[in-house]
C-alpha cells in the first residue's frame, strides 16, 4: 500500500515538472520569438500568456525598463513566477 501511495505522489510531481515552462523577456526581444534565453520575448504580457498556455512556469526578466501597464496577474489557475534574470544586474523597472 505504501509503495502505491509513493508511486502516485511521484507521478503527480513528475507531471507538474513536465508542464512547467521557462520564458525570457528582454527589451531587445521580439514577441514573435521563441522566448528562450537566445531569442527572448519583448513583453512581459506575451511571456505570461506563454507560461499560462504551457501550464505554468517562470518568466525571467532581463535588465531594462518595461511598459508600465504590464499585466502580471494571471487569468487562470496556471502559476506564473516572475524572476529577475541572474545573468544581469537585474535592474527591472515596470
Amino acid at each position: 500500500m505504501k509503495r502505491i501511495a509513493l508511486s502516485a505522489v511521484a507521478a503527480l510531481f513528475a507531471t507538474a515538472v513536465v508542464f512547467a515552462a521557462d520564458f525570457y523577456v528582454a527589451t531587445n526581444g521580439n514577441d514573435s520569438a521563441a522566448g528562450t534565453l537566445e531569442a527572448p520575448l519583448l513583453t512581459i504580457e506575451k511571456a505570461r500568456a506563454a507560461v499560462e498556455a504551457a501550464g505554468g512556469g517562470t518568466v525571467y526578466i532581463m535588465d531594462g525598463t518595461y511598459a508600465p501597464n504590464a499585466q502580471l496577474a494571471t487569468a487562470g489557475n496556471n502559476p506564473v513566477r516572475y524572476v529577475g534574470y541572474s545573468g544581469n544586474a537585474t535592474n527591472v523597472v515596470i
